[in-house]
């Protein structure tokens, strides 16, 4: 995990052909739970920038 100048970035690296299937379920669960804390606790932003209710 690397942060510069305000942007954040992940890197994963798949060690093998097995590895591929775990590694896409981990980057979607991450994002995932990253969408829900953004709508959770900052949902002006999300309303902003996504266009998503500010419910």
């Amino acid at each position: 995990m690397r942060l510069r100048n305000g942007t954040l970035s992940l890197t994963l690296e798949a060690r093998d052909a097995d590895d591929y299937a775990y590694c896409t379920r981990k980057i979607v669960n991450l994002t995932h739970e990253f969408f829900l804390f953004l709508n959770e606790y900052w949902a002006d932003y999300m309303w902003e920038n996504f266009g998503m209710n500010m419910e």
